[in-house]
C-alpha cells in the first residue's frame, strides 16, 4: 500500500460512478511534472483500455482493495490537459445533465488526444479530421445520398463528425466524394501574428464581469465591437473566446478578426487534429489570445480567459445531439459563474431564454435598444394564393432583374400525400406522422424510413394530391423561367435559393431583394417555440435585404410578423 500512490479517475463509460488507479512512487518521482489532477491516463479497463482524467488524490484506500486497483499505465503529457476549474465545470454539466463525467470530459477533448487500448495496443495516432463542401453536378444520386447532398448544401460546410452524428455512414461519404459532388478538406489553423504588418487601430472597449446581451446590431457592426474588446483584452495579456453554431460561420469570422488582430486561433471537430492539440496546449499556456470555436471548444483552459461570447445565441445548433446531450447557453454560464469573467449572448434579436433572462435580471442588455431593427428596406406582403404564387406572382417579381435570395422554407418537393376521399394524409408505418414526398420516394422525418413514391390511395384507390411546396418543387419551376442556384453552391447566378439561412447571419450576403415563401408553417407545427421559430425565419430574411422584402404569408396579423 504504501509503495503506491492512488487516484480518483473518470473514465468516458456509462457509469455514474469514477474508479480508483494506482501508481507507483518510483515512477511517479519520475515525473517532471508533479501535479496530476486533470492529467490524462491511459488505464487497463477490463481486457482493453481508455484515456481517463485524473480527477483527485485518494487519501486512503482500505487493504483488502490493494489487490482489486489496477494500475496506470502511462501519464502520456508532461501537463495536464484540464485544469481544477475545467473539472468541477464538468461535474456541474454532468449532474445537471445527468451523464457521466468521464463521458463529459472525454468529449471536450481533442479527437487525438482520445486514445484507445486495443488487443494489447495502444492506438495514439492523430485521425485525419475533414470539412467536406458541396460541388454542384447534374449525376444521379441514390435517396440517401441525395439527402446528404443537400444537408451538405444547405449547411455551407459540416464536419464529418456531424454527418456521423446525424446517422450518415462513411460509405455514403465516400460516395459523393468519388461522384465529385464532394470537396473534402483537413483545414490547418495556426496562429497570425506574423500577417499583421503594423499595430492595428481600436477604440478601447471595457465591459463589466457579468451575464450580458448584445442584440440590435448586424453581425459586422457586433464583430467591430468584439474586435475593439478583444484587442483591450490583449493589451492586457488577457484571452477571450469566441463561438459559433456552424463552421462556415467559424471560417468567415476568422477571416475578418485575423486582419487586425495578432494571436487569433480556431478550433474545431474539422481542423487538422495535430493541429488542435498542439494549439491546445499553447492555449493553455500562454495568455492574450483570441480563439473562435465551436462548442466542442468551450472547455479548453485557455489561460486568463476574461471574456466569453456566444454568438447566433439563439441557434438550435447549441443543443448537441450527442452525449452529453447539453444547451451550450447552460455550459457558458457554468463556465462565466466558476472562472468570475464576462460572457456575452451575441444576436440580432434574444432567445425567448435571454430576453427571460434579461427581464429577470439575471443577464443585462449592453445597450437599450437592443431590441431595435436597423434596417429600411421597402417590406411587401403578399398572400399565399397557392394557385398564382408560383406561375404569376414570383415570375412577375424576379422579372425586374435584381440580385435575389428566395427562402423556400420546406426541405423536399412537397409537405405529405393527402387523399381527399379518404380526408387523410399518407403516414409513416412506425411514427404515424405524415411522409415527406421527394421527387422518386416518401421518407419520414422522424425514423427516416423511405417508401415508394405512390400516386393512389392504398385504401380507396383515388388519387392522391400533392400538399405543399418544398425547395426542390420551387427550383423545378423557377428554372423553366430563369438560371438558379442553392444559396452556397459555387456558382454564379443572380437568383439563390435556401430552406433557411437562421442561424448564418455572417456567412450570408446582403441581397438587393430577399422572397421569403411561406414561413407559416412553423405556426402550425407542434413545438411551444414555434412562434419563435417563425419570428427569426422572417427577421434574419428580413435583414438581409438592402432594398426589398417581400414576405408571402397568410398571416399578416400573427404578432410574430407585427413585431418586425
Amino acid at each position: 500500500m504504501k509503495n503506491y500512490i492512488y487516484f480518483e479517475v473518470a473514465l468516458p463509460l456509462p457509469f455514474y460512478t469514477n474508479f480508483t488507479y494506482k501508481i507507483k512512487k518510483e515512477k511517479y518521482e519520475k515525473l517532471k511534472n508533479k501535479d496530476l489532477i486533470g492529467r490524462r491516463v491511459l488505464v487497463p479497463f477490463r481486457n482493453s483500455g481508455y484515456t481517463g482524467i485524473i480527477l483527485n488524490l485518494v487519501e486512503e484506500v482500505g487493504e483488502y482493495q490493494d489487490f482489486e486497483i489496477r494500475e496506470i499505465e502511462e501519464v502520456p503529457d508532461d501537463e495536464p490537459v484540464f485544469t481544477e476549474k475545467e473539472i468541477k465545470i464538468a461535474k456541474k454539466i454532468s449532474n445537471y445533465y445527468i451523464t457521466p463525467v468521464g463521458i463529459t470530459l472525454y468529449y471536450f477533448l481533442p479527437e487525438g488526444l482520445r486514445w484507445k487500448k486495443k488487443s494489447g495496443k495502444w492506438y495514439k495516432k492523430f485521425p485525419e479530421s475533414y470539412v467536406y463542401r458541396p460541388v454542384p453536378k447534374k449525376e444521379k444520386l441514390t435517396n440517401i445520398q441525395k439527402e446528404l447532398y443537400e444537408l451538405i448544401v444547405s449547411q455551407g460546410e459540416i464536419t464529418e463528425i456531424e454527418i456521423l452524428e446525424l446517422g450518415f455512414t462513411k460509405s455514403t461519404i465516400n460516395a459523393l466524394i468519388k461522384k465529385g459532388f464532394l470537396k473534402k478538406e483537413s483545414t490547418v489553423f495556426t496562429n497570425n501574428i506574423e500577417t499583421l504588418k503594423k499595430e492595428p487601430k481600436y477604440e478601447k472597449v471595457e465591459i463589466k464581469k457579468a451575464a450580458l446581451f448584445y442584440g440590435g446590431r448586424s453581425i459586422a457592426n457586433r464583430l467591430k465591437f468584439y474586435e475593439n474588446l478583444f484587442k483591450t483584452f490583449q493589451k492586457e495579456n488577457k484571452s477571450s473566446i469566441l463561438v459559433f453554431p456552424n463552421i462556415t460561420s467559424l471560417k468567415k469570422a476568422y477571416q475578418i478578426l485575423s486582419q487586425n488582430l495578432p494571436d487569433v486561433y480556431m478550433y474545431h471537430d474539422g481542423i487538422n487534429q495535430k493541429e488542435n492539440v498542439k494549439n491546445w496546449f499553447k492555449l493553455k499556456n500562454k495568455g492574450g489570445n483570441v480563439l473562435l470555436t465551436s462548442y466542442s471548444g468551450l472547455l479548453i483552459p485557455v489561460k486568463n480567459l476574461s471574456c466569453l461570447i456566444i454568438e447566433e445565441e439563439s441557434s438550435d445548433s447549441y443543443k448537441t445531439l450527442r452525449a452529453p446531450k447539453f444547451d451550450v447557453r447552460r455550459v457558458a454560464y457554468e463556465i462565466y459563474r466558476e472562472k468570475n469573467l464576462s460572457i456575452i449572448y451575441g444576436g440580432y434579436a434574444p432567445s425567448i431564454e435571454s430576453y427571460y433572462s434579461i427581464k429577470k435580471s439575471i443577464i443585462k442588455p449592453l445597450t437599450d435598444d437592443y431590441l431595435d431593427i436597423k434596417k429600411s428596406s421597402i417590406v411587401k406582403v403578399y398572400p399565399f394564393k397557392r394557385e398564382e404564387i408560383f406561375s404569376k406572382t414570383i415570375i412577375n417579381i424576379l422579372k425586374e432583374e435584381k440580385k435575389t435570395l428566395i427562402i423556400a422554407n420546406k426541405k423536399a418537393y412537397a409537405s405529405f400525400l393527402y387523399c381527399p376521399r379518404c380526408e387523410d394524409e399518407i403516414l409513416c408505418e412506425k411514427c404515424d406522422i405524415p411522409l415527406k414526398v421527394y421527387k422518386k420516394y416518401l421518407q419520414c422525418d422522424l425514423c427516416k424510413t423511405k417508401y415508394e413514391l405512390i400516386e393512389k390511395c392504398p385504401i380507396c384507390e383515388t388519387n392522391l394530391q400533392i400538399v405543399g411546396t418544398g425547395i426542390e418543387k420551387i427550383e423545378e419551376i423557377l428554372k423553366e423561367n430563369f438560371e438558379v442556384s442553392y444559396l452556397f453552391e459555387e456558382k454564379n447566378t443572380k437568383i439563390k435559393i435556401a430552406t433557411t439561412i437562421v442561424d448564418k447571419e455572417i456567412a450570408v450576403p446582403d441581397f438587393e431583394r430577399v422572397i421569403n415563401i411561406y414561413p407559416d408553417f412553423y405556426l402550425n407545427i407542434q413545438d411551444y417555440k414555434g412562434r419563435e421559430k417563425f419570428f427569426k425565419n422572417i427577421l434574419y430574411s428580413y435583414i438581409k435585404a438592402k432594398e426589398e422584402f417581400i414576405l408571402i404569408t397568410n398571416n399578416i396579423n400573427e404578432i410574430a410578423v407585427r413585431a418586425v
